[in-house]
């Protein structure tokens, strides 16, 4: 869990480091989770972790069940993650367009960023009839594991597209992606501008992502689609798909 940076300067701050290591701590399989859980997810003793999550439940970020005495983040975290999106230029100026492609496809849609070797999920709409898959704004993954990641690796340099390969590797362990199948990937989405994923074999759905590009032509973004698997297998559906994607990307794209 503890995320410090190695070869940190003596202007890092230590205790703000492991304030939001406190935070990360909690995820979708620890929603509510006592002191001896957050102080064994973190690394750090007890007393450290009673300070924090003090200080952290005082601050309003975190609140506390009376009866359980168990510790779960507070509404108020919303506000660091909306500092962003109203920050970010990018985000503001996309939100229109992503709206305006979820209504007219029915389908789930979203804009990503890179940062290290994840995906970012900035924005995020979906439709009745669109797939659940339990994503949600914000949410973290690693980006060879979509389309809407290797779309944006594809149209980086190479060094950098590589190194993000290798961290996605030694992160994943024992259980490292398919690099052949990567490189693959990404060589179709730098020849046809798009990248279809199946994510795992029999899946019911298809992620499929153009490149949002910034100065110099390299992507920043992407812009996905999830699809159910069935809607995609239509012809004139997946056409009309792709040409949505790419008018979409294209309208967010800094013209050369």
């Amino acid at each position: 869990m503890n995320e410090t940076p190695a070869g940190r300067s003596s202007l890092f701050v230590s205790s703000v480091d492991k304030a939001f290591n406190v935070l990360r701590a909690f995820d979708t399989d620890a929603t509510s989770l006592s002191l001896t859980q957050i102080s064994a997810a973190c690394g750090y003793n007890l007393s450290m972790v009673q300070r924090f999550v003090y200080t952290l439940q005082t601050l309003g970020y975190l609140r506390k069940d009376p009866q359980t005495r168990h510790y779960s983040p507070s509404p108020k975290l919303l506000n660091l993650g909306t500092s962003y999106l109203r920050c970010e230029e990018l985000a503001r100026r996309a939100t229109p367009y992503i709206r305006q492609a979820s209504d007219r496809s029915s389908e789930t849609i979203s804009l990503l960023e890179l940062d290290g070797s994840d995906v970012i999920h900035i924005i995020r709409y979906g439709a009745p009839s669109s797939v659940n898959t339990r994503i949600l704004l914000g949410t973290r993954m690693p980006a060879v594991g979509s389309a809407g990641g290797r779309v944006i690796i594809a149209n980086r340099p190479d060094e950098e597209a590589a190194a993000i390969i290798d961290g996605t590797e030694v992160e994943q362990g024992r259980n490292p992606p398919d690099r052949a199948d990567i490189e693959e990937s990404l060589a179709a989405a730098r020849r046809d501008g798009y990248c279809i994923v199946n994510n795992t074999p029999g899946a019911s759905y298809v992620t499929v992502a153009a490149p949002v590009s910034g100065a110099e032509h390299l992507a920043i973004a992407s812009v996905e689609f999830t699809v159910p698997s069935e809607r995609w297998n239509e012809t004139a559906r997946r056409e009309m798909l792709l040409r949505l994607l790419i008018d979409t990307t294209q309208a967010l794209s800094v013209k050369p």
